[in-house]
């Protein structure tokens, strides 16, 4: 682990329980006979995390994607969507019930996630991109796994073990399978947890081990970026020119703040954003490639959209008005 570079490849708002489930599939990438693994490590704090990954093995990665268009197999994600899509629904009468069997299949979409996402940051076949736009956008089952069934499942675990939903975002997978939750437990890894997966091997640390690899780890890759920026560029996603007054969305708390005409600035969207990006005059996000989810429902809802700026939630205040150039990928605080 010393001698590796470590390259950060995302930030989402997202909990423990589906990163957790996204890390299965680290060692195991079907891009090649046999699989192939991407070390990484994940910090977690309050519901944001950052993902790092071994540098060396993301170029190889990258090299493969590039040498391969992955139709087949991303048809063959497609074909297993249409097969589990009738079972999730029928599922939905009763989500505790049939706990163990979404696991299963949640399993296999994450799979499907997350080779997609990568793929999709490296492949120019767009008939290839075209799948996996649909793989990850709205009318996907990764998105009805996530936005309807997960919840209620969330719910009903909260009402029988009186644990609020939020906190159970932070369970390992087998012990929402299993019920056996801690509290206390759950709230430590909400402040702070990290998940270290180094040739295909997990260890979970949180607590003051925590603390400790995310002080020493963080003085390695120090980031030297200028915050102090009136104007930065990004990806346009979807084209257009917008103004109007940001909106940062952190937290899913923070979605009820985005009135109509309003640009909604985050790391990276998700399902659960829908309402309020269909309320937003445009959208702005820190990370993601040309699948990503808000280049994807920009696509959709056709609104202006530019990605990939590393930057604008760090630099963008709520309250300020920007003019966003989907067009050149710029924007402007003005």
């Amino acid at each position: 682990m010393k001698n590796k570079k470590w390259h950060h490849v995302v930030t989402r708002l997202m909990g423990l329980l589906e990163i957790q489930l996204a890390n299965e599939v680290y060692p195991y990438f079907p891009i090649k006979r046999g699989g192939f693994n991407l070390d990484n490590i994940v910090i977690g704090r309050n519901g944001i995390l950052e993902r790092y990954v071994d540098l060396d093995q993301l170029e190889d990665f990258k090299r493969i994607i590039k040498e391969n268009n992955y139709i087949k197999l991303l048809k063959g994600f497609k074909d297993y969507e249409k097969k589990a899509t009738p079972l999730i629904i029928r599922m939905m009468n009763d989500p505790l019930k049939n706990c163990h069997k979404f696991m299963k299949i949640f399993r296999k979409l994450w799979i499907h996630e997350i080779t997609g996402f990568y793929i999709g940051l490296y492949c120019r076949n767009k008939k290839a991109l075209n799948i996996i736009s649909h793989l990850r956008g709205t009318k996907s089952l990764q998105h009805i796994a996530v936005s309807d069934f997960l919840p209620k499942l969330l719910t009903e675990i909260s009402k029988k073990l009186k644990i609020d939903r939020e906190l159970l975002k932070y369970a390992m997978p087998n012990e929402i399978v299993s019920l056996k939750l801690n509290k206390k437990i759950l709230i430590l890894r909400r402040r702070l947890y990290v998940l270290i997966l180094i040739n295909g091997k997990l260890q979970l640390l949180t607590g003051a081990k925590a603390k400790k690899f995310v002080k020493n780890f963080t003085d390695k890759i120090k980031d030297e970026t200028d915050l102090n920026v009136k104007e930065f560029k990004g990806t346009p996603a979807f084209s257009g020119k917008v103004s109007g007054k940001v909106v940062l969305v952190i937290h899913d708390k923070d979605l009820v703040k985005v009135k109509e005409g309003d640009i909604l600035v985050s790391p990276m969207t998700r399902t659960s954003f829908i309402s309020a990006m269909k309320r937003s005059g445009a959208f702005i996000t820190d990370e993601g490639g040309v699948t990503c989810h808000a280049a994807i429902i920009a696509r959709e809802l056709k609104k202006p959209c530019i990605i990939g700026t590393k930057i604008a939630s760090k630099v963008l205040k709520n309250g300020m008005k920007v003019l966003v150039d989907a067009d050149s990928g710029m924007v402007k605080i003005v």
